[in-house]
C-alpha cells in the first residue's frame, strides 16, 4: 500500500490541470498514489485524468456525478489507501520536494499533522532551493499566528486518522472553514514548515473567482468556529474570531450590493443578517458589553432605532451613575 494518498478534485480546470498533475507526479517522493476525483467534469478534464492513469500506475480516477467540492473530497478520502493524506486543487501545484518535506516533519516532530508555507501565483514557478526547518506548534497558536494556512485543506500532510469521524460538509462553499480547525484542535501538536511549498494560484474563473450567494456559507462557518473556541472555554480564540467577522461580514455586504438581481439581493442581505444575529448572540453570551464593541455590526443585524434607544439608555444610565458619584 502507497504511504501517502494525494487527493485531487477536480472540475473545469481543464488549462491548469497539466500543471497541477505533474507538479505531483514529479515528487522526490514516489511512495505514493494520485486519486483524481472528475466531479462530472464537463469540458475534457476527465478524458485528461484518464490518459495520466494509462501512463502511470500510481494515478487511479473516479468519476462521479457532480456534487461539488466537498463531495469529491470525501470521495478521495473514501478510497483513499494510504496512512497519510494530502490535498491540492487542481488549479494549483506544488514543490517538488513538498511531500518529502511535509513526511520527514510528522516523523521528526511525532504529529499527525504537518503543514508548509503557500504562495499566491500567477502561474510562475516556485523557488527550487528550499531550507526547511520542522517548528512543533500547539494548534492554538498556529490558529492564530497562521489563520490561511490553519484554515485550508491544502499545503498539509495528515494521517488518515483525522478523518476517521470527519467529512467535508455537502453542498457548501469555504468547506475546509467547516472542517480545518477541527481538525488541527484535536491534536496537541501540529508540525510547521514555514518555506512556501505550496503554489497558490489565483484562478479568476475558480469558485471563489465570483459573487454568488453560496459565499455567505463562510459566515455560518465563522459561527461554528464561535461555538466550538466557546465550548473550549478560550476567551482569546473566541476574541479573535470575533474580531475577524466585522471585515467578513462588510466584504458580504458589498458583493450583496452589487449583485444585478434585486431579488437575490434580498434574500442574500437577509441571510447575512442572520448569521451577523447569530454571532452578536454567541460573543455576547460570553462578553457582555459587546453591543457598544461592535455597534456597527448591530446597526447592520438589528433596526437602527433599537441600537438608538439601547445605545441611549446605556449613556443615560452611565451619566446618572456619574451624577451619583459626585454627590
Amino acid at each position: 500500500m502507497p504511504t501517502i494518498s494525494v487527493i485531487v478534485p477536480i472540475y473545469k480546470v481543464e488549462p491548469y490541470l497539466h500543471r497541477c498533475v505533474d507538479s505531483i507526479l514529479n515528487q522526490t517522493f514516489t511512495d505514493f498514489e494520485l486519486n483524481l476525483v472528475d466531479d462530472g467534469s464537463p469540458d475534457h478534464c476527465g478524458a485528461i485524468c484518464d490518459e495520466y492513469a494509462q501512463k502511470d500506475p500510481r494515478v487511479r480516477v473516479i468519476h462521479k456525478e457532480n456534487g461539488g467540492l466537498s463531495s469529491a473530497r470525501n470521495a478521495g478520502i473514501d478510497v483513499a489507501r494510504g496512512d497519510w493524506l494530502s490535498f491540492v486543487d487542481s488549479d494549483d501545484y506544488i514543490h517538488p520536494q513538498m511531500l518529502e518535506i511535509l513526511l520527514d516533519a510528522v516523523r521528526t516532530a511525532g504529529t499527525k499533522i504537518s503543514s508548509c508555507g503557500f504562495v499566491r501565483t500567477a502561474g510562475e514557478s516556485l523557488p527550487e532551493e528550499v531550507a526547511p526547518k520542522t517548528e512543533a506548534w500547539t494548534p492554538k497558536d498556529y490558529y492564530l499566528k497562521h489563520c490561511v494556512e490553519a484554515t485550508v485543506a491544502w499545503g498539509k500532510l495528515y494521517h488518515r486518522d483525522c478523518f476517521q469521524n470527519i467529512r467535508y460538509p455537502l453542498g457548501k462553499l469555504h468547506e475546509d472553514e467547516f472542517v480545518t480547525y477541527r481538525i488541527l484542535f484535536a491534536e496537541p501538536q501540529v508540525a510547521v514548515i514555514p518555506e512556501p511549498l505550496y503554489g497558490y494560484y489565483q484562478n479568476p474563473n475558480g469558485i471563489m473567482g465570483t459573487w454568488n450567494p453560496k459565499r455567505l456559507d463562510v459566515l455560518e462557518a465563522l459561527c461554528k468556529q464561535m461555538e466550538y473556541f466557546l465550548s473550549l472555554d478560550d476567551d482569546q480564540l473566541s476574541r479573535d474570531r470575533m474580531y475577524t467577522y466585522p471585515s467578513c461580514v462588510r466584504r458580504q455586504r458589498k458583493a450583496i450590493e452589487m449583485h444585478p438581481s434585486k431579488a437575490v439581493a434580498r434574500r442574500s442581505l437577509h441571510q447575512c443578517r442572520k448569521w451577523t444575529r447569530r454571532m452578536l448572540k454567541l460573543y455576547r453570551s460570553r462578553f457582555r458589553y459587546s453591543m457598544l464593541d461592535y455597534q456597527d455590526l448591530y446597526e447592520f443585524a438589528y433596526p437602527a432605532w433599537i441600537i438608538k434607544v439601547v445605545c441611549g439608555s446605556w449613556k443615560w444610565l452611565s451619566g446618572v451613575k456619574q451624577s451619583l458619584k459626585g454627590r
